[in-house]
């Protein structure tokens, strides 16, 4: 319509029972504003796949950065001591992320016997402050041979001052 009102029109034969022909029904409805909402929920779900896009080549521009530059990176939940690796932490570590599921505990067991303790020491001290944070160990290879790494990291806090993650 001329105000852009949105009338949707039925219609259905009126017949007897004899088959008679009676007329038609007809039926109008206005569907302006389900029609509105169709279009918002299309073009948000139009809005949500390009934004899917742009962050897939996002990640794999990181991904690509971080192999270049030979740096990884990992979150841990502090709740759980789980954490989430970059293909490029799995790569200096000479893990397979099919084999490997890591955990703070699993990490700490790559660490060289030697740096464990310290790693160990200056990781529980960095969660209660709200600077970054920076170590050289080494780590053990699967194959026994180990190589250094520097990590570098910071404590996230929640609203309330709890630590919450590393990353």
């Amino acid at each position: 319509m001329k105000d852009g009102t949105i009338i949707d029109r039925y219609s259905a034969p009126v017949v007897g029972e004899e088959g008679t022909y009676y007329g038609r029904i007809w039926y109008f409805r206005d569907v302006t504003d389900a029609r509105r909402i169709q279009k918002s929920l299309l073009d948000s779900e139009q809005e949500q796949r390009q934004l899917v896009r742009m962050l897939e080549i996002e990640r794999t521009r990181l991904t690509s950065a971080q192999e270049v530059a030979r740096i990884g990176s990992w979150e841990t939940a502090l709740d759980t001591w789980e954490m989430i690796w970059s293909a490029e932490t799995y790569r200096i570590f000479e893990v397979n992320p099919a084999d490997f599921s890591p955990t703070h505990h699993k990490f700490l067991q790559r660490v060289h016997p030697e740096d464990r303790e310290e790693m160990d020491r200056i990781f529980s001290a960095s969660l209660a402050v709200r600077t970054p944070c920076v170590m050289e160990h080494r780590i053990m290879l699967p194959d026994g041979e180990s190589k250094f790494v520097e990590e570098r990291w910071q404590v996230a806090f929640d609203h309330s001052g709890k630590p919450v993650r590393d990353r």
